[in-house]
């Protein structure tokens, strides 16, 4: 494996111009670098003390930068100095854990980075499946997971940020019927109709994924629907999940 290499790079340095970012890494703020720029600008021995983490791609042989990208951008633009450290391919597959360290990555991101850097077909399709439905990705982790909660537990997904995300023949049938069920319940609401902010709570969605696992005891999906249908409702002015379980018993004239 290569020992890491600290290196200072000047604006009249060739590699200096050659380094480019990762595209699955998160997209870039404006007022991130703009702040990082007045702080070079007062402190310009911080992009000393904080070298940009880069490695040379072993199949294009471009340069990538594979932590510290706000600061590469900011320095950049102003054209000053900084100072890079080079280190194997291999520590590509870490960036997540590592952005972990400083402003955390969320799981889109997360998502993202399986997505597009290792072609993840299952992280793909948590993707689409995000796009197209009003729920949090917490909440979509723990329906693939066959659960009406989500997993922080074990160390904050720490399955699903390992990599480990699976959507098979085994959970898929479950995560479209869940996801449907979900958006159904927006169609059927009219007094008032619910809103969509409303409707991407996480606490909304968990407390239907709680009442979907009771389904074959004592909630009845169909007959709820029918009588939201005709039926006020306060899910809008709600913020637990537990109220908003409380809301559906009342719904269904169980409460």
């Amino acid at each position: 494996m290569l020992k890491p290499v600290l290196k200072e790079l000047k604006p009249t340095d060739e590699l200096y111009h050659k380094l480019d970012k990762i595209s699955a890494n998160r997209a870039v703020s404006s007022a991130h670098i703009k702040n990082l720029i007045w702080s070079m600008k007062c402190y310009p021995e911080l992009l000393t003390i904080s070298p940009i983490i880069i490695c040379k791609d072993p199949e294009t042989g471009e340069w990538k930068i594979i932590d510290g990208q706000h600061r590469w951008d900011a320095a950049a633009t102003s054209s000053l100095p900084v100072h890079v450290l080079i280190v194997d391919p291999m520590f590509r597959k870490m960036i997540g854990h590592l952005n972990s360290f400083g402003r955390n990555w969320t799981i889109k991101n997360f998502a993202k980075w399986y997505a597009v850097e290792y072609n993840n077909r299952n992280y793909q399709k948590f993707l689409e499946l995000l796009e197209s439905n009003l729920v949090t990705p917490g909440v979509l982790i723990a329906i693939c997971q066959k659960s009406h909660v989500r997993d922080i537990g074990n160390g904050g997904n720490r399955d699903f940020k390992d990599g480990k995300l699976e959507i098979n023949k085994y959970n898929i049938t479950h995560i479209e019927d869940t996801l449907y069920k979900l958006r159904q319940i927006e169609y059927a609401s009219c007094n008032p109709s619910l809103r969509k902010a409303t409707i991407k709570k996480k606490e909304f969605s968990q407390a239907f994924l709680h009442m979907f696992a009771k389904e074959r005891s004592w909630y009845d999906h169909n007959e709820f629907l029918r009588k939201l249908s005709s039926t006020d409702h306060f899910f809008g002015i709600l913020s637990s999940k537990v109220d908003m379980i409380n809301e559906i018993l009342r719904i269904m004239g169980k409460k």
